[in-house]
């Protein structure tokens, strides 16, 4: 099973996170508008002031 969970930022904007909490892609993004690197950790966008409660989170069908 697929453990991976997406968070849907925007419609446009969608990241996978594993169950450790790193990002395992990123899609949706440019360069200039993702300041966050594939491997970024959960917890440094926490600390940036996002709020998980902010996003759904579902469990990944692939």
């Amino acid at each position: 099973m697929n453990m991976d969970r997406e968070i849907g930022m925007t419609k446009h904007e969608i990241l996978t996170v594993t169950e450790e909490g790193f990002f395992a892609r990123l899609k949706g993004f440019t360069s200039d508008a993702n300041p966050y690197k594939e491997g970024t950790h959960l917890a440094s966008l926490w600390a940036d002031g996002w709020d998980d409660a902010d996003y759904k989170v579902t469990q990944d069908e692939e």
